[in-house]
């Protein structure tokens, strides 16, 4: 008779496709090795790479997040003057909420090639509008209880703002725009 051969865990999660997003995978999409293990030991290899991908994704969103925080900085600060306050933060968010889709869709996400980028860029332009709900709001009420307030309390409290709209930017790219598409259907076909 032939010899069982067993597989470590390591070894089902080094098997397992990794997807760019979204819910975790139904036990349809394991590959056939992991479809053969027990339930528990097939859930926990699929909670381990779910969570490693997670954390690559959260590593990646904050690296473009700190290039495109730098860049609405520098924007903000260079029209804050010749513009105020509102249309500055309204312009340098337009330009790096463009910027911000495009690299988390290919660098975050991992997502590449034309298929649904316009709709992506779209989904990615609503989020600016919740973005910019928010720091527009914020400014506003700065500017309602102090008029004359300085560029650099306009720019603290548009920081604190853009990390609330950060974290829901996050969760939306990850569960709405970059998720992956639901798995093809794997019924079989009675012999």
């Amino acid at each position: 008779m032939g010899r069982r051969q067993t597989m470590t865990g390591s070894t089902l999660v080094a098997r397992l496709p990794v997807r760019p997003a979204g819910p975790a995978p139904s036990d349809q999409t394991l590959p056939p090795s992991a479809s053969s293990l027990p339930p528990r030991a097939a859930r926990e290899a699929l909670r381990a790479a779910c969570h490693s991908t997670l954390a690559r994704q959260l590593v990646r969103f904050a690296m473009v997040g700190a290039v495109m925080t730098a860049s609405y900085v520098t924007l903000f600060l260079l029209l804050r003057e010749p513009l105020g306050a509102q249309v500055a933060n309204v312009v340098a968010l337009f330009v790096t909420a463009v910027g911000n889709t495009a690299a988390n869709r290919r660098v975050t996400f991992g997502v590449h090639g034309r298929a649904r980028a316009a709709t992506q860029h779209g989904q990615g332009m609503l989020i600016f509008g919740l973005s910019w709900g928010l720091t527009s709001g914020s400014l506003a009420l700065v500017h309602a209880f102090a008029p004359g307030a300085s560029a650099t309390v306009d720019l603290a409290v548009l920081v604190v703002a853009n990390l609330g709209a950060t974290l829901a930017r996050f969760v939306l790219l990850r569960h709405w725009v970059f998720r992956a598409p639901p798995a093809a259907s794997t019924e079989r076909l009675p012999r």
